[in-house]
């Protein structure tokens, strides 16, 4: 018999064969299929926890969602992503069959609006031009919902909330002074012209706190954002035509008396809507112009209060950003307007 030959060579621990591959271990795991299968498994439970609470919560609900959502399926799609989209709907639908039906279509639109931002978020699709018409769209569905519930209960949308804002004021009212009663009086006119600004202010809110919560899982498997959300924020072009068309059905309604209502109604909600995107536009160029010149986060912070202050008072902020989104183009964004790219300085 042939004599044993030492090779030197160590020998593998028990359970691993020659050329089994092992995985670098990642956050504290034994192995890296472990970390794996767990980020799946965490995301795919905040998936359907998101979802669960967006019947209670839905702003809570949106982050949860979205980030559990990028957590499990980033770069892993296909049927993990199905996997997460049935997580997030059956556990929303079903909590909102449990304890409210009616509540089930509100509950389906704001974890689809979800869903829609994390896949645009993972996909590198998540443009303000996007994310401005998914909200858009998201108020339109919660309106049409609440407007339906209305005609069945015999009444409209605008009367039921007209109904609403008087019972609501009359109550505030009682056993108030002059000053408090003049200022009851004055919140329930504007709120009920500005009403379906709520639709709108409630589903932008949902919409950036998806994306919040989608950016933060991609941050977790490694994504290195380089600017903030709200730095890039670059409004479209449609909504500089909404906000002339405001402007102009404001201005205008005066001349036509029948309708005088109406079009002034319309007008200055797509007015104030246009506004509001082009106020965040322009507090991203004065963030941009903060941080080229170093400035700190709590100090911008602080500018970012001051910049809403300066626009309530003084309309400043959204006429910066109209003129950013249409002509200069002050932080040099790659963009495409009037049928061709166009970059501003370096």
């Amino acid at each position: 018999m042939g004599k044993a030959v030492d090779s030197k060579r160590p020998v593998a621990p028990e359970g691993f064969e020659r050329g089994s591959i092992v995985h670098a271990p990642v956050d504290g795991q034994a192995d890296g299929r472990e970390t794996w299968e767990g980020e799946v498994k965490r995301g795919l439970f905040w998936a359907a926890f998101g979802g669960m609470i967006a019947f209670a919560a839905p702003n809570i609900g949106s982050v949860i969602a979205a980030y559990g959502i990028c957590l499990a399926c980033f770069e892993r799609e296909g049927s993990l992503l199905w996997k997460a989209l049935l997580a997030c709907l059956g556990a929303g639908a079903l909590t909102a069959a449990l304890v409210d039906l009616t509540q089930v279509p509100l509950v389906i639109l704001t974890c689809v609006a979800t869903i829609a931002v994390a896949l645009l978020v993972m996909r590198n699709k998540a443009t303000s031009g996007c994310l401005c018409a998914l909200a858009l769209a998201l108020a339109a569905a919660t309106g049409g919902v609440e407007a339906l519930y209305a005609w069945i209960g015999g009444t409209t949308l605008p009367q039921a909330i007209t109904d609403l804002l008087t019972v609501s004021g009359e109550m505030l009212s009682k056993g108030a002074n002059i000053s408090a009663q003049v200022g009851v009086d004055r919140a329930v006119a504007l709120a009920r012209t500005y009403w379906p600004m709520a639709y709108l202010s409630g589903a932008a809110v949902r919409v950036a706190l998806a994306l919040f919560g989608a950016r933060l899982a991609l941050r977790k498997r490694g994504v290195v954002f380089e600017k903030s959300a709200l730095m890039e924020f670059d409004a479209p072009l449609w909504v500089c035509a909404a906000f002339v068309v405001g402007m102009a059905a404001s201005m205008s309604a005066p001349l036509f008396p029948e309708w005088s209502y109406w079009i002034k109604f319309f007008g200055e909600n797509v007015l104030a809507a246009a506004r509001i995107a082009l106020s965040i536009q322009g507090i991203a160029v004065g963030l941009w112009y903060a941080r080229q010149r170093g400035v700190g986060p709590f100090m911008r912070g602080m500018l970012v209060a001051l910049m809403v202050w300066i626009e309530v008072s003084f309309v400043v902020m959204s006429v910066l950003g109209l003129v950013d989104a249409l002509l200069a183009n002050f932080r040099s964004l790659e963009r495409r307007r009037w049928g061709f790219a166009t970059r501003s300085h370096e």
